[in-house]
């Protein structure tokens, strides 16, 4: 029996029926699945794996299951040689029934961990659209994750299936569970705190740079955990957006040097993935993540953004939080104030004035002309570069003319572009669609700098503003030639 449960061939699966009775079969058929069980989990530890997080739950599952087992297997081997075992005629099989039986309901949940973890992270994406286990979140509703899909077992997806199959009844499944949770979450905020303070992308990919010259840090929104305090998703937008802001700020520490800044070596010999951090910067970021136990702290959210809702409760409930400052915060006050200076931003602001809310009027003027003639052509024919080109001629003999400037190297349009909404995806606009009948709308693409004040929120304002004014100034126009 101890062969058995140790997943060793054994004589007694083999045995003639008539030697046992029923009830003895049915005992050593759910002991022989519980060392497969066993089996099955000793060898997914045993097994190099390809993820640090993947490494840390075969960890977890060999110090708080495989090896309890066979110690427990161990024990009972030893309490027979020293005849503490049974009587002297043998072991009874409901004695080992007795001692081993406890072991079916944790094992066979780990089993099911690990087949959910055998199917990828891309079928945990599509039971949360509806069709698998919902998360049992403290309050709130099941929020849809984001349309990118984990492609392999990293932090942020393995928390979401280990905190799916804790919601569990058994105490010592969930104990488990729990702390396997404890340490990739210790994982997520030591690659996220690496990346913050040192620039250090870690094997864990939360963030993502790009393979540019000029290197560009993201944070995709599958780098997120759906957890309990990232459940709303009002909480998990604002978490996302502050910590895509951090990746702007970094990159952008990382590719523009401090203002009188003295290095004694040359820029070439920096390293791609290190960002250089002021140390009174970095000891800041430090304190801010200090204690800080991973993204299901309920402390995390407000770490990096503020929920004033969040905000409230966590001080009535702990009263250690005196400010409001938060990581993006840090970073974004750091970038503004250094890098951002404010007649960079007054000139920016008077462009956008100047082309979005149409305070030159002539060149808003000259684009009305030209999108009047654009309406003319078959809309199907129409081309970026006629678009392109009816910008350029709006805005020449204006002030925003850039062959008026010096040289003719400072194109302040450089940075616009009208789109049509068939080729972009626009959302459809009433004001948009009077200009040439499909949506056309005016972007703006802002330097990185700019992007952390110009946000896309703001930037989307901006052209439904001028939509709307460039639809009054086509009507007034038409009104004065009838």
């Amino acid at each position: 029996m101890l062969l058995l449960l140790s997943a060793h061939p054994s004589p007694l699966l083999t045995a003639p029926t008539p030697i046992l009775h029923v009830g003895e079969r049915e005992s050593l058929a759910r002991l022989a699945q519980l060392a497969e069980l066993h089996k099955h989990i000793a060898t997914f530890c045993e097994t190099a794996h390809p993820t640090t997080s993947l490494s840390a739950l075969s960890a977890v599952l060999t110090e708080r299951v495989v090896r309890p087992f066979t110690n427990n297997i161990l024990e009972l081997e030893e309490q027979q040689l020293a005849g503490e075992l049974g009587t002297g005629n043998g072991v009874p099989l409901a004695l080992i029934m007795a001692e081993m039986g406890t072991w079916e309901a944790l094992l066979g949940g780990v089993k099911r961990l690990l087949d959910a973890v055998a199917s990828g992270p891309e079928a945990l994406t599509a039971k949360r659209g509806g069709q698998g286990r919902r998360v049992a979140f403290a309050g709130g509703e099941h929020p849809e994750h984001d349309d990118e899909t984990a492609t392999a077992w990293f932090s942020a997806p393995l928390l979401t299936l280990l905190h799916t199959h804790s919601s569990t009844g058994l105490r010592p499944l969930a104990d488990v569970l729990q702390a396997a949770i404890s340490t990739i979450s210790t994982i997520f905020t030591l690659s996220l705190t690496s990346f913050l303070i040192f620039g250090r992308l870690a094997s864990e990919p939360l963030v993502v740079r790009s393979a540019a010259a000029k290197p560009v840090f993201t944070f995709p929104a599958r780098s997120l955990p759906l957890l309990p305090t990232l459940a709303n998703p009002a909480t998990r937008a604002a978490v996302h957006t502050s910590l895509s802001n951090i990746c702007l700020a970094l990159t952008l520490l990382h590719s523009v040097p401090p203002p009188n800044a003295v290095s004694f070596a040359p820029t070439s010999a920096r390293r791609p993935d290190q960002i250089q951090l002021g140390r009174g910067l970095r000891k800041r970021l430090e304190i801010e993540m200090e204690g800080c136990t991973g993204p299901g702290d309920e402390s995390f959210p407000l770490r990096i953004s503020i929920v004033e809702s969040l905000y409230a409760l966590h001080r009535a409930r702990t009263r250690q939080l005196t400010s409001k400052c938060t990581l993006a915060g840090l970073l974004s006050t750091h970038l503004l104030s250094i890098h951002l200076p404010s007649h960079l931003l007054i000139s920016h602001l008077t462009l956008l004035g100047a082309t979005f809310l149409l305070r030159t009027g002539s060149f808003a003027s000259n684009l009305s002309t030209e999108l009047a003639h654009l309406r003319v052509r078959p809309i199907a024919h129409l081309t970026s570069l006629d678009l392109a080109g009816a910008l350029f001629r709006a805005s020449a003999g204006t002030s925003l003319d850039a062959t008026e400037d010096s040289g003719g190297n400072d194109d302040k349009l450089e940075a616009f572009q009208l789109v049509l909404s068939r080729d972009e995806g626009l959302a459809d606009d009433a004001f948009a669609r009077t200009l040439l009948g499909p949506s056309v709308t005016l972007l703006f693409a802002p330097t990185p700098a700019m992007a952390l004040f110009l946000t896309t929120d703001v930037l989307a304002t901006y052209g439904r503003i001028w939509s709307y004014l460039m639809a009054i100034k086509g009507c007034h126009g038409r009104l004065l030639s009838t």
